[in-house]
């Protein structure tokens, strides 16, 4: 999904090649004829994953608001684990793949109206919200 929403916003980059235990900051990178593209991932429901890992369940209503507010929180605990100069180097992933209410259009548009400078600040490459369709991908920053 990230690759074919990367294509729509005019970027050309390879396939993904996952690195599995190679390298603890990327999970997966791309080429092109520019260089290098490295990805980070990360889940951009957390809450409801842990849940369901304690107890084997989980079920979630949550507002747009509370939905933008998971996504930056995702974002900062992620951004918290790799100094600003690691960061400059990495597109930061948000998988919203099994999350879909997170790549509802008015969810991205509360982000967007309320957190584009604070995703700015945490200064990932560019931090994209990745949904179950490239149409439901979106750059956040």
């Amino acid at each position: 999904m990230l690759r074919d929403a990367l294509h729509r916003d005019g970027q050309e980059w390879s396939a993904f090649e996952l690195l599995e235990g190679q390298v603890n900051d990327v999970d997966a990178v791309a080429y092109n004829n520019t260089g290098r593209l490295s990805v980070q991932v990360v889940r951009a429901e957390q809450d409801a994953w842990a849940e369901l890992g304690r107890t084997g369940h989980a079920v979630r209503t949550m507002a747009a608001a509370d939905l933008a507010s998971a996504v930056l929180r995702a974002i900062d605990n992620k951004a918290q684990h790799y100094p600003p100069a690691q960061r400059k180097m990495l597109l930061l992933a948000l998988d919203a793949t099994r999350a879909p209410s997170y790549t509802q259009r008015w969810v991205v548009d509360v982000i967007r109206d309320q957190y584009t400078e604070q995703t700015a600040q945490f200064g990932f490459s560019a931090i994209w919200l990745v949904g179950p369709t490239p149409e439901l991908t979106y750059r956040l920053a």
